[in-house]
């Protein structure tokens, strides 16, 4: 994986991938164990278990080799936030997180490589 390869993986997985957000307006307690039920295993089918798998491993890569600084801004960026919204919540330029985040790519690809 190189670096472009990263980049468009991390700015691209909030995309393919679903929320983790619990909607749960239509379970009645009557239908919760249903045994009929074909669409039980629905988030299955539904998620690319190869993009968690890589998000997994880029974000063990990151544990070993960021700061904090660096590792909030990963996560944020996985999670879709913008450099706009990160650099706010660190009181510093877009410009700063741009460098930053570049810093820990070429780190992240030293270790890959």
């Amino acid at each position: 994986m190189d670096k472009k390869q990263i980049k468009d993986f991390v700015c691209d997985y909030h995309k393919r991938t679903r929320s983790d957000v619990l909607i749960d307006d239509d379970i009645n307690t009557d239908e919760f164990f249903s045994i009929g039920d074909e669409n039980s295993n629905e988030w299955m089918a539904d998620d690319n278990i190869d993009d968690h798998i890589v998000k997994n491993h880029l974000e063990m890569i990151v544990d070993q080799v960021a700061n904090d600084k660096e590792f909030y801004i990963f996560d944020s960026l996985i999670q879709g936030r913008s450099f706009k919204d990160i650099s706010n919540v660190l009181e510093c330029s877009e410009q700063s997180v741009r460098l930053w985040y570049e810093t820990l790519l070429d780190k992240i690809v030293e270790v890959i490589e």
